[in-house]
């Protein structure tokens, strides 16, 4: 229903920029009126238009020429339409292929099938997704991977439906933004903690468009348009890591901290385009 939604949507928007265009176009072209001036006797002016009816005035050159380059400009903003439903139709099939990505986590940190008390984040839409537990000594740190194709239809990497926790098993206690620098690379993370009737959580995610990582929505907006527009094949993820808060602190911030700097971002990066192939 979402999807059927936006089209219709970008529909009504696209008929109204034609529609605006050619009103706007004919506006500026239109021909002045000739009006007979009234100050001329009853007999002269009905002379006057006999004349007029009998021997209509000649069409200038330039106006044929504006009537013709008028009628051009339509034909090609109308043939638009069908082009740009078929690029923003693509088949995700053909975009997107492959079973997820594989995180590259060196030691101390080792993969692991413990569950974190249950806690998932969930990302809508048909796309490949990992999620995989790693342990170091007595700290389990969880990462959540979902990638998404570059005009993938029915799937959103900014919605309100995207939640990095359930909000029927854990209340949020806390939001902010804190900036990390991994694999020589700064950016910006969002951290949340949460918390349930079992434990207490930081979580922290963020987004990677064609190679950039940041957690502000409005940049992942500008970037995902930006891709569009100049037809980029690039793929973008959403990626979401969380540890277990034992104590008040930083406890939690800290195990992340040390877990980035143990993952492979890079690497990340790279599988996430080779995803697709």
């Amino acid at each position: 229903m979402a999807v059927g939604v936006d089209h219709v949507l970008a529909g009504f928007i696209f008929f109204a920029i034609v529609s605006t265009s050619l009103m706007l176009v004919g506006l500026y072209w239109r021909e002045t009126d000739r009006h007979i001036s009234p100050r001329l006797p009853a007999e002269d002016s009905e002379r006057f238009l006999s004349t007029v009816v009998a021997a209509p005035l000649p069409v200038p050159a330039g106006a044929l020429l504006r009537s013709g380059l008028f009628a051009a400009l339509a034909v090609l903003i109308a043939g638009l339409a069908p082009f740009s439903g078929r690029f923003l139709a693509s088949s995700p099939q053909e975009e997107m292929s492959g079973s997820g990505v594989l995180a590259v986590v060196t030691l101390p940190w080792k993969a692991s099938d413990q569950n974190l008390y249950g806690w998932t984040p969930r990302f809508l839409g048909p796309a490949a997704e990992r999620m995989q537990a790693y342990r170091a000594e007595d700290t389990i740190v969880k990462l959540y991977v979902k990638c998404y194709g570059a005009r993938q239809k029915g799937a959103k990497l900014i919605g309100s439906d995207n939640r990095v926790y359930e909000p029927t098993e854990w209340v949020r206690t806390g939001d902010r933004t804190v900036p990390v620098s991994s694999s020589g690379r700064e950016f910006s993370v969002r951290e949340t903690t949460v918390h349930s009737t079992q434990a207490s959580l930081v979580i922290w995610n963020w987004y990677s468009v064609d190679g950039t990582f940041t957690s502000n929505s409005w940049m992942v907006k500008f970037l995902l348009a930006r891709a569009w527009l100049t037809g980029s094949h690039g793929r973008s993820a959403a990626i979401v890591v969380a540890a277990e808060q034992l104590r008040p602190g930083l406890q939690g911030a800290s195990t992340l901290r040390d877990f980035l700097g143990h993952l492979s971002l890079r690497e990340y990066q790279e599988q996430i385009r080779l995803s697709d192939k």
